[in-house]
Formats: C-alpha cells, structure tokens, sequence
C-alpha cells in the first residue's frame, strides 16, 4: 500500500496533465475511500474524474466496481483470517497476549488487508471495511475456494488438471480434452468476477481477440464458454517458461537470444496490428518460451483500433506501470500500436541490462519517469552494446509516439547484428 502522501500524489498526476485539478477535499474523500492501494485509486479517480463534484455517486460506482476484486481476496482466505477481520478490535487486544492471533494480524497487514499504526491495526479503507462488515451478514458464500476448479474434474469436453498460474482477474489449469487427447491450458474466470458483467465482458472480449488472430507466435485460443455459470476458455498448451522467469534466472541476457525473441514477438506484434489490435499490456510475463520459440500471450486488456468494444473504460489507466507507455497514463482514448513499441522497447532493454529504464519508490513515481525522464542510454552499463541497438531501443522509449519507429518489427531488426 502507498503512504498516504504518495496515494494523494498519484490521485493528483493524472489530472495535473490534463489540467483539470481536483478539489482538495476531492483528493482527501478518495483516499479516505479506496485507501494507498494503486489499483482502487485508478478505479476511483476514473469515477471522480468524470463525476468530481458528486461524491456520493463517486463513492457508489467506485465500491461496486471493487466490490469483484475485494471479493477474490476474500475467497482466498482461511477462514480464520476472515474472522479476525470480522472482529478486528477483538483480535487487537487478544493478539496482546496470543501469539497465534499475533501472526494472523501480522499475515494480514502483509496482505495489505489491514494497516498497522503502531500496536493498532485498521481497515486499510473505508471501502474494504463496508465489504467485510457485509459479509458477516452474507450467507455462506457460493464462490470457488483455492483449487475448487480442479474439484470439478471436468468442465465441457475438458478434464482439469493441476494449476498453472494464478492471478487478479483468472485462474489457469492444465487440462485435456477428454475425446481428442489433446493438452490444453484453461483460463478460468472466478465465479466471484463472473457475476460481474464487465469482468464477464473482457474475459469473452480476450478469447474472441486472441480467437481471430492465427500467428505461430500469438497463442491460439480453440474454445471459449460457460458451464453453470463457470467462464472458460480453452488455448493450446505451451510447454515451457514465461520470460520473466527467464530474465530472473539470468540478468542480462545474451544479445543473440533477446534478437531471436524480439524478431518474433515483434513479428507477433505487427500481425495484431495489421489485423486492428493492440496489446496494451507487453511485459514479460506475458511472453511463453518454448524451446526457440516465443509466444505472446494475455490480450485480456487488448484495444480494436477500428472500434473499441467497450471492455475498457475510456479514461481508465490500462497496462503495467513498469512497461506502460506515458500516452496509455494520459489517457486510454489516444493509445494506438506505438504504445506497443514503447513497451517492446522497455522489455528489451531490461532483456540487455537486467533492470528497468524506469524506476520509482512508489506507482507515482514510475509514472513520472515515464511521462518525463529522459530513457537512459543502455550502453551506459553495457558499453560493448552495437550503437545501432542502443539507438533503436532509445528510439522506441521516445515520449512522443511519432518519433518511435513504425512497427515492431522495426525495433526488432535493430538487433540482428
């Protein structure tokens, strides 16, 4: 979570580039609301910023957005830890005397699900704290529990497997298709995002993008769909390891190898946006490696130029900030295929260096290295780096979008040296 001066700070960024400053008091009632989590603060200042003055319709719109992702947490909760934020002033005082109760409180800060000021512990906001008295009211919850999936055994024409990864927005698993043999990964909604309808909206938005788009370097969806209530959707397997992972086992990478993935996701990148799509969120997580080959995945936040769909909202801040182009903090209405470059060239250049270009204590200040910090020269930590590959990623970091280059696969034969 942000201290509260770096939460108000990120509250304000956005608005000191359009010029249209909030209120303080503005400023004060969405960080009392959604507190220093980044990702609440977006949600909220999307709200105040095309609503500033109605506080109450602020407040209502941003707590039923987060309502879903307040919920996933929930779900992955032991039920002690759900009792204790039920009954947050008794746990404090037992916890003086209870290591037990001490440990669970200390779990649960380190969750940011509570704050700790001093010996005392809090709701980390105003939001999460009108959740969870909720749910002492609710009855027992029907949502999926960690693994409950793989209990299904089956969803569709699928077998499900063990769990391949696990994030904010969708649960992965192995799995196989019970008449054909064939291994697949499957991408499933949570059903506590699934009775969201916009959440519903740009998981089937994903799996019908990535489903149009036939590349050998873009992951191939085969089957989308739901099963009492339960959305799925089925994508060919990729034996191997997210880039990211790669990177941590090595800093630095080779030259030849960060030319032979970058021709190909560049490559990638260029076939989505010949046939009107762009990524938005290239980082390298969301690249597989198998073997020599390298896959693009994750289109969940992925634009149509010729038209979006609306799973986005204008206006709301779309993508990961280490790898975030500055007009995708400007504004989402303008982001068009150069965004994608910026982030390839943010992604190569950690490939060569083994560190960010761009880097900052807190969300706000990554923003503001990307928006205004000149990209510093690879070349300074790798000074046996081809000039021409130094010039080309510094090209692709460029603020403006029309002095990067024209395509990926422009910055990508920068490296074939």
């Amino acid at each position: 979570l942000l201290p509260a001066d770096d939460a108000k700070q990120l509250i304000t960024i956005p608005l000191k580039i359009s010029e249209k400053p909030f209120a303080s008091e503005t400023v004060n009632f969405i960080y009392h609301l959604v507190g220093g989590h980044p990702l609440a603060l977006q949600v909220a200042c999307f709200y105040a910023f095309n609503n500033p003055d109605n506080l109450a319709e602020i407040e209502r719109a941003t707590r039923e957005e987060l309502n879903a992702h307040f919920q996933y947490y929930w779900n992955n909760l032991t039920p002690a830890e759900k009792d204790t934020l039920h009954h947050l002033s008794e746990a404090a005082t037992r916890s003086m005397t209870d290591t037990t109760m001490r440990g669970l409180l200390r779990d649960l800060a380190q969750k940011c699900l509570l704050t700790r000021e001093a010996d005392s512990y809090h709701y980390p906001s105003r939001a999460w704290e009108a959740f969870v008295t909720a749910q002492q009211l609710a009855p027992p919850s029907t949502f999926s529990q960690p693994g409950s999936f793989s209990a299904l055994g089956q969803i569709g024409q699928y077998e499900i497997g063990e769990p391949l990864a696990r994030g904010g927005m969708s649960e992965i698993y192995r799995g196989r298709h019970s008449r054909l043999g064939r291994e697949v990964a499957i991408k499933i909604l949570p059903a506590g995002l699934a009775t969201e309808a916009d959440f519903r909206v740009r998981f089937e938005h994903e799996a019908r993008a990535i489903a149009s788009l036939r590349h050998e370097n873009i992951v191939q969806v085969f089957d989308f769909g739901d099963v009492g209530g339960t959305y799925y959707m089925v994508m060919e397997f990729i034996d191997g390891q997210d880039l990211g992972t790669r990177m941590n086992q090595q800093k630095g990478l080779p030259l030849a190898e960060v030319a032979q993935i970058s021709r190909q996701i560049g490559s990638a990148l260029d076939y989505a946006h010949q046939q009107g799509f762009v990524h938005r969120d290239v980082k390298p997580s969301n690249v597989m490696l198998a073997g020599q080959r390298a896959v693009l995945t994750d289109f969940g936040i992925a634009k149509l130029r010729a038209g979006d769909t609306g799973a986005t909202k204008t206006g709301m801040l779309m993508g990961t900030l280490n790898y975030i182009a500055p007009e995708q903090i400007r504004s989402s209405g303008e982001v068009d295929y150069r965004a994608d470059i910026y982030s390839l060239g943010v992604m190569l250049y950690q490939m060569l260096v083994g560190e960010l270009p761009f880097s900052g204590d807190n969300p706000g200040n990554i923003m503001m290295a990307h928006l205004q910090q000149p990209p510093p020269d690879p070349r300074d930590l790798l000074p046996d780096l081809p000039l021409g590959v130094a010039l080309a990623i510094l090209q692709a970091l460029e603020k403006e979008p029309d002095d990067r280059q024209r395509s990926a696969s422009e910055l990508a034969q920068a490296l074939q040296t």
